[in-house]
This record gives structure tokens, C-alpha cells and sequence, in this order.
């Protein structure tokens, strides 16, 4: 009788899974514009991969990019070897269970929105472990819509072949997919938004991992964080002015707005606002898709490019004609100090939930420390600091470009 129940399980679960890249197509559509609203909390929730991304800030700097003129916070709960009923979480004690301290750390970071990144361990479970793991999802999700938060699911990372380890990467990738449609068909049932950044590994070669050919390297999230922004439809507009200056007209413009130009065939004087930070420009390895100035009717000569006083180009006038690419300047500094930042915040926060004495502040051994548990609270203050600085110097409202004649 239990192996007819088993297979009648089994088969309805293939059934299911024949049906739910029909189901996952267009989920996201007719949804509202993804965007972020100033004192938005966004948390990041899953396994390794959330984890990890805690040592680049990539992904917040991408968002904090496109709304510059917004307070925009965010906390990093991951935990390696997490699922879905948080059992990584385990403090070894007495209660709180896992699953109940994995709700307890998202409800006090009061998210506005959740983006989760589980199935990559649940997932070696295969076929047997898939009706579990959408229950315990669909479980989370609705704690996480009780908070008054946005949840987001991510997909899965393929795994990639690396010579040290024997994995059968047939099998691995039949298991990441299974999840990644279960997880897409929850998101559609539920009407919630679901991110494809499996696709966005698997089509495309990049060095992007680590050598274990599970977790990424910087250059992996980077590319992350253009796929997430291209799956949430943000505009990745690159940053180009082409002024021709006998004639004081802006021929061509994008990522910026350009006001009050003065020039004649030997300056240029004007003022540039970014729309948002160029981040994506910037964290490209492709000289193409750097920040580039082009300014056509200069007469024979060398001209230096600076920004409210500091220099940041010099080329001759063919060259200048052809357009200069900016590797230098006040942006590249500013998205630079905001992954720095980020960074430092993150690792701030990870001390804070999750101190290394934590049996002894908040676990079963309390009674002997937990009176110095107060001092965790103290790592917000730091972080508080740093969130109002990182949002006091996106405030640029425009930049002195001045193009001289080198004499």
C-alpha cells in the first residue's frame, strides 16, 4: 500500500512539474513597475548565494544607482547551507526553533521587501523532497506578506564543471531546474514576482565562479546584478554626451542631462546632472561600455577634461572628436565608496545577528553573558552613520565639466 501511495505521489509531482514552465510563462506580466520608494528596507534572504554577496555590495549599489535621491536600506540575512525552514539557523539550544529564529531575524529587520534565494540545497532532494519544499516556501511567503513585505523569488544558479570535484552535472542540473519550475509556479499561483537569473548563468560563459563551480566570484555578481536589473526591467541606459561645441548644441545625450553649455572651437563649460548613478558602466570590463565624452569642432590641439576642478581626461582634438572614455571622476568615486560602504555595513550587521559568542548573548547560556547582549545593538548606530552618509553623497545636484585648450 505505501509504495502505491509513493508512486501515485511521484506521478502526480511529474504531472505537475509537465505543466509548470506553462504556468511560470508571463508570470510577471501586468505587474506594476518594479521600484523602490525612499525609506524602503530590503532584505536578502536565502543560502549561500545571499551570503556571499555580502563581501561585494554589488547588488545594493546597483539599486542605490537608480534612485540616487532615495533612502534605501538593506540588511543581508543569509546563511550558507540555509532552506526554506531556516535549518542552517540552529543555535544548538533550546528553543527558538530554526525556523521560528529565521522569522524572528526577518521581522526585525521590518523588511518592505524580501527577496529569497532558496532551492539550491533543498534541491538535491530531487523528486521526493519537491512537494515539501513548496509547502515549506509557500509557509515562509505567507509570513513574510503578514510583515506587510514584498516577497521575490529568485531562481537557482546552475552549477558549473570544475576538474577537482566529480559531479554528475546531468543529474545537477535536472534537480536546479525541477526547483526552479516549482519555485516559478508558486510565484505565479501566488501572483508574485519571480526573478529568472538561472538563464542568465547558463547561456552565457564568464569566468563568474569560485573554483568550487558553485558560488560566484566579484565578477559573478556583477553580472547578477545586471541580470536582476534586466528581469526587474530597469532601464540600463549608458552614459554618452556628444557636444558639438561651435555650435553650443548637445547632438547626443544619454544617462545624463546637460545645462548651461558655453563653448567655442577652443572650450566647453557646462553643467552634468546623472539621471542615475553609471554603475553598470563602470563595473563593465569593456572599454566600450564606459562612460564616454565626445566633443566634435575643436581646433588642433591638446585639451584636459575636469570635474568641478579635478582633472580626469586629456586628449587631442582627433581624439576627443572620436569620444574619450572616463575611467576617472567624482561617479566612478562615488559608486566606489558606496560598495565600500555597503561592505562595511553588511559586515556590521552579520556581527550584530549573529556574534560569535551568540550561545552565550542570546542562546541557552544566557544567563551567564546575556546581560552584555546589549552591546549588539551598538554595531546600528555605526551602520545608521554610514546609511545617512551614503545617502548625503548621492545628493550631487550637477558637476562643473570644464574642456580646456592646453597651452
Amino acid at each position: 500500500m505505501m509504495k502505491i501511495k509513493e508512486f501515485g505521489r511521484n506521478l502526480m509531482c511529474y504531472i505537475g512539474l509537465m505543466v509548470l514552465p506553462i504556468l511560470a510563462m508571463g508570470q510577471n506580466d501586468g505587474m506594476p513597475s518594479f521600484e523602490l520608494k525612499s525609506n524602503d528596507r530590503v532584505v536578502f534572504l536565502g543560502n549561500g548565494l545571499m551570503e556571499k554577496a555580502q563581501q561585494y555590495g554589488v547588488i545594493e549599489t546597483m539599486f542605490l544607482s537608480y534612485w540616487p535621491d532615495r533612502k534605501i536600506t538593506f540588511r543581508n540575512l543569509g546563511w550558507s547551507g540555509d532552506t526554506v525552514e531556516g535549518k542552517a539557523r540552529s543555535y544548538i539550544s533550546k528553543p527558538p526553533k530554526p525556523y521560528d529564529l529565521l522569522l524572528q531575524q526577518i521581522e526585525k529587520t521590518k523588511p518592505s521587501v524580501v527577496f529569497l534565494a532558496y532551492g539550491g540545497v533543498e534541491s538535491y532532494a530531487g523528486m521526493k523532497g519537491l512537494e515539501t519544499f513548496s509547502q515549506d516556501l509557500n509557509q515562509l511567503l505567507d509570513h513574510i506578506v503578514d510583515m506587510g513585505a514584498e516577497p521575490i523569488l529568485w531562481s537557482t544558479l546552475p552549477q558549473k564543471e570544475v576538474p577537482t570535484l566529480s559531479v554528475d552535472l546531468t543529474q545537477r542540473k535536472k534537480q536546479l531546474e525541477m526547483y526552479n519550475d516549482a519555485m516559478a509556479a508558486v510565484a505565479n499561483q501566488r501572483g508574485i514576482r519571480y526573478v529568472d537569473i538561472y538563464q542568465g548563468f547558463v547561456d552565457i560563459d564568464g569566468d563568474w565562479y569560485e573554483t568550487n563551480g558553485i558560488h560566484l566570484n566579484k565578477a559573478g555578481y556583477t553580472h547578477l546584478a545586471k541580470v536582476l536589473a534586466t528581469e526587474l526591467d530597469l532601464s540600463l541606459e549608458e552614459w554618452r554626451m556628444d557636444i558639438d561645441v561651435l555650435q553650443s548644441k548637445v547632438t547626443e545625450v544619454s544617462g545624463v542631462r546637460v545645462k548651461d553649455l558655453k563653448s567655442n572651437k577652443e572650450m566647453a563649460h557646462f553643467y552634468g546632472e546623472n539621471i542615475g548613478l553609471p554603475w553598470l558602466n563602470y563595473y563593465s570590463v569593456n572599454e566600450e561600455m564606459l562612460p564616454k565624452i565626445k566633443f566634435t569642432g575643436l581646433k588642433r590641439g591638446i585639451y584636459s577634461l575636469s570635474m568641478n576642478g579635478n582633472l580626469i581626461a586629456v586628449a587631442n582634438h582627433k581624439q576627443w572628436a572620436q569620444g574619450v572614455s572616463i575611467v576617472e571622476g567624482m561617479s566612478r568615486d562615488l559608486i566606489n565608496s558606496l560598495e565600500t560602504s555597503i561592505v562595511e555595513i553588511n559586515d556590521l550587521y552579520f556581527w550584530e545577528y549573529r556574534p560569535l559568542n551568540r550561545t552565550y548573548l542570546v542562546g541557552m547560556r544566557t544567563h551567564e553573558q546575556g546581560q552584555n547582549s546589549y552591546e549588539l545593538a551598538w554595531n546600528s548606530l555605526f551602520i545608521n552613520r554610514l546609511e545617512n552618509d551614503m545617502f548625503n553623497l548621492r545628493q550631487v545636484e550637477g558637476v562643473l565639466y570644464e574642456l580646456e585648450k592646453v597651452k
